[in-house]
């Protein structure tokens, strides 16, 4: 009787363990729409990209750099989203449980990069061949303006 109680103890546990372990599916769809990974509007000038076009579904970061190509200082925070497209539409990745993001502005000078990393083990989704893309938030001469750096997962 304990041996049994004792299993059922264990593949009780491994149920547990194994299913708080599970990834998510894409279910919140964008409401962002195209975006392009460059700006060049009248004086506002900004670009986004990753450090490779192309990944394996192994990787585990993505360099992503943003370069101030305008004659005035940009602003942004450390927030970042993950998009992936499919069926047609752009779905948010979910990040982990529990993930947060700093509150800091970050001022990128005239003619300066900015580079951070995208780290995937952070992401709540093993990532799937397919088109994806990095969007973040900026602040230039009082606009607002959102930017994305596409990559392919292989």
């Amino acid at each position: 009787m304990k041996k049994i109680i004792k299993t059922l103890v264990i593949l009780f546990l491994l149920a547990v363990i194994s299913g708080g372990c599970s990834k998510s599916t894409l279910q919140e769809k964008s409401t962002i729409g195209d975006l392009l990974n460059i700006i060049s509007e009248q004086e506002i000038k900004a670009k986004m990209s990753t450090e490779n076009e192309e990944y394996s579904t192994s990787v585990n970061e993505i360099k992503v750099t943003i370069v101030n190509q305008d004659s005035t200082g940009i602003s942004f925070g450390s927030y970042y989203r993950v998009e992936k497209f499919q069926d047609d539409s752009w779905y948010v990745v979910p990040f982990t449980k529990d993930l947060g993001f700093t509150s800091e502005e970050i001022i990128l000078k005239p003619a300066e990069a900015y580079e951070f990393t995208v780290l995937t083990i952070l992401l709540d989704y093993d990532l799937s061949k397919g088109k994806y893309r990095i969007v973040k938030d900026f602040q230039m001469d009082s606009k607002e303006i959102k930017l994305a750096a596409q990559f392919t997962i292989r």
